[in-house]
């Protein structure tokens, strides 16, 4: 017999998951936000439609590769799943590869990377010890119709090294870690939708790319050479007028491709932007 847990808010989904395994049910509700009671009337910029239901069993059932996986690594595949089923239930909207931050000023910072290009933790640096918030920590979603960044609370995939590198870097250390990822709760994130009018847009060079050692090397590029770069790291060719959007939102920007630098030099680079 299937359990229910729930409601949980991600981006504009409020929805509650149904599954036969208590560990599976257990691993998301430490992992997604909680929908709060007043979520319901219009906070993360306006939560549409009705309450969602994600039967995370057949989403397992229907999934290639994890034949084979027990326990914590089932665990890890169902929250990436779900978070998956959410940000495809975002009608008129597209996805960015990239963190989005809020400096307390009220700008707007757009890193762009792929996987291994350092976005969680430049962005928990910051908004642990910079007093910053977060929109986005790996995979950012734009509403086409109302111009805008939309929260997406997904939890934050701490990989091995990444929390002591921040504790000595930063002074802080995200936790305690629920399979390798981290929920780290509202107080965080910016729960409201944003106009999407970046004042800095970051490309970011995967750190496996470079030497070890490398020295930090910012290069100041065009927006248009900055959309250029991130494109492959969207759907935005496959969302009509998701470019012209994406154009429109990083026209005033200060853009640059970085790579190489160590986490306290990416810190302060941010801060001098």
């Amino acid at each position: 017999m299937k359990s229910t847990a729930g409601p949980f808010l991600l981006g504009r989904c409020v929805f509650q998951v149904r599954s036969e395994r208590p560990d599976l049910l257990q691993a998301i509700t430490e992992l997604f936000p909680a929908c709060r009671g007043d979520d319901s009337g219009g906070i993360a910029g306006g939560v549409r439609g009705p309450l969602l239901e994600v039967d995370v069993d057949d989403l397992l059932a229907g999934a290639e590769n994890l034949s084979g996986l027990t326990g914590q690594e089932l665990a890890i595949a169902a929250v990436s799943l779900v978070a998956s089923r959410c940000q495809s239930w975002h009608d008129r909207c597209f996805w960015l590869d990239a963190a989005v931050l809020l400096a307390p000023d009220g700008r707007l910072f757009l890193l762009a990377g792929p996987s291994f290009a350092g976005k969680t933790t430049l962005t928990l640096a910051m908004v642990l010890s910079r007093g910053w918030k977060a929109l986005a920590e790996d995979i950012a979603v734009l509403d086409m119709d109302e111009r805008s960044v939309i929260p997406f609370e997904r939890p934050f995939s701490v990989r091995p090294g990444c929390a002591e590198l921040l504790e000595r870097c930063a002074g802080v250390r995200p936790g305690p870690l629920v399979l390798g990822t981290w929920c780290p709760g509202a107080g965080l994130f910016h729960r409201q939708a944003v106009p999407a009018r970046f004042a800095v847009c970051i490309r970011l060079v995967p750190l496996n790319a470079v030497a070890p050692d490398a020295r930090m090397s910012p290069e100041e590029i065009s927006p248009d050479e900055f959309v250029r770069f991130v494109l492959p790291l969207s759907s935005a060719l496959r969302v009509p007028g998701a470019i012209d959007v994406l154009k429109e939102g990083v026209a005033d920007a200060r853009c640059c491709l970085l790579s190489g630098g160590s986490l306290p030099e990416r810190v302060q680079l941010l801060l001098s932007m």
